[in-house]
Parts: structure tokens; sequence; C-alpha cells
């Protein structure tokens, strides 16, 4: 929402991704999977914020409000013991949206926010080909679908998926009969790809690598304050 994600976060990811799928067959839940995921690709192509963030879970929602509430509030050594996700989505918060735009955003406005802008990652989350459809398992009110990452030109995606095992998974919700991306069945994957990318700077210091990606990644100079309590 580096996702589940913004561009050139992670939001890598959790979302960085395009789905990779091979045969779902006939079977009626797989194709309101499809449906869904179809939608979500629509949307975030299209940058509408407002149709992206009703495909997202609860758990994506909750996610991000706590991203939020972090970018508002907390303290440098406070995110200094956060995962590297947490800390580029704080960043990236902190970075791009100005403090009195900052301070009315909660979880899913964050979403809309980093649709609408064509922060998140191109398609990642989402379907826009048919082609790119295959396998899909549906048990009660979970679904998973094979992930193959691609970066296409994002420079860091490119980056890390050089170095990374390309094949993993991402989970659907079912809520109120709806499927919803799980951005949060991702994290893992983003945080093991981001720790490669800190890991081959070399140079220990996360924040200024940190700093440098949403640099490269907005075209935004990155202030040294950007990790204390925005005023």
């Amino acid at each position: 929402m580096l996702h589940a994600l913004p561009r050139g976060s992670w939001f890598l990811l959790s979302i960085l991704a395009v789905l990779a799928i091979a045969g779902s067959g006939c079977d009626r839940r797989a194709a309101e999977v499809k449906e869904s995921l179809f939608a979500l690709g629509t949307a975030i192509e299209n940058q509408d914020g407002e149709a992206a963030s009703n495909l997202y879970s609860q758990s994506s929602i909750e996610y991000c409000d706590r991203i939020v509430k972090l970018a508002k509030t907390a303290k440098r050594a406070d995110i200094a013991s956060l995962k590297p996700l947490d800390r580029m989505q704080i960043l990236l918060l902190r970075n791009r949206v100005p403090s009195a735009e900052l301070k009315k955003l909660d979880g899913k406005g964050m979403i809309r926010l980093t649709v609408s802008k064509g922060w998140w990652f191109g398609s990642n989350d989402g379907v826009s080909d048919e082609d790119e459809l295959g396998k899909i398992k549906v048990s009660g009110a979970t679904a998973w679908v094979d992930l193959e990452l691609d970066a296409g030109s994002n420079y860091a995606a490119k980056y890390i998926f050089d170095h990374a095992d390309r094949k993993r998974y991402l989970r659907l919700t079912n809520e109120e009969g709806l499927w919803k991306v799980d951005t949060t069945s991702t994290h893992d994957t983003t945080n093991e790809l981001l720790a490669k990318i800190i890991k081959a700077q070399g140079n220990g210091n996360i924040e200024q690598v940190l700093a440098e990606l949403e640099e490269r990644m907005s075209g935004k100079q990155v202030a040294p304050t950007v990790w204390d309590p925005p005023r």
C-alpha cells in the first residue's frame, strides 16, 4: 500500500509484483478471485485510489493505519527499532506528504493517496492480462495465488529481484463477499529484499541507504530531519 506497498518503496512491494499463474480451471471461487485481481490491477493502472482502497483487506488497512500513526509521531530511536519495510513506508510518507496533509491521513487514505499519485508499483497487486493468470488455491475465506516478482523498469525492484528467490505467494481474504488483497502476506518477502539492498551497500548506515533509495525513487531530496517527528 516498497503492498502492500507505493512506487519506489515497498510497497517495495507489497508489491512489487506481477502475478503469474498457470491454470485455475473453472472453479467459481477462483474465478471470483481472478475478477478481484483484474479489478485491482485496473484501479492501480488508472490511479483510481478510491476503487483500489476498496479491494485491500482489513489487515492491509490496519497495517497502513499503524504506519500513518508512526509517520505522524514516531521518534528517530523508535523508528530505528522497526523492520526495514516499516521504516521505508514512514520515510516515504514524511518525505512526500506535506505535514498538514499527513496529519489528516489514515490507513485507507494512505492507500488512496499512494495509488492516485502513482506511488504504487504499476499493476503489482492486481492483474491486467489474462495470460498472467494461472494457479489459484482457495480454502474457505482465504485464497493464495502464485506470485512471480517482476521489476519492470523500477530501479530498486530490479536491483533486489536480481538477488531474490522469485517464487512467492499472495494471499486474498473474502470479506463481505468480496475477495481482497492482503498486503501483509508479502511483508516477509519485502523485508528480506530490503535487507539485501542494505547489506549490499556495505556501509552499515541503514538510514542513509533508505534515504538514497527514496531520493532515487521519488526524485525528491530527503532532509536530515526526516527521521524526527514532523512539526
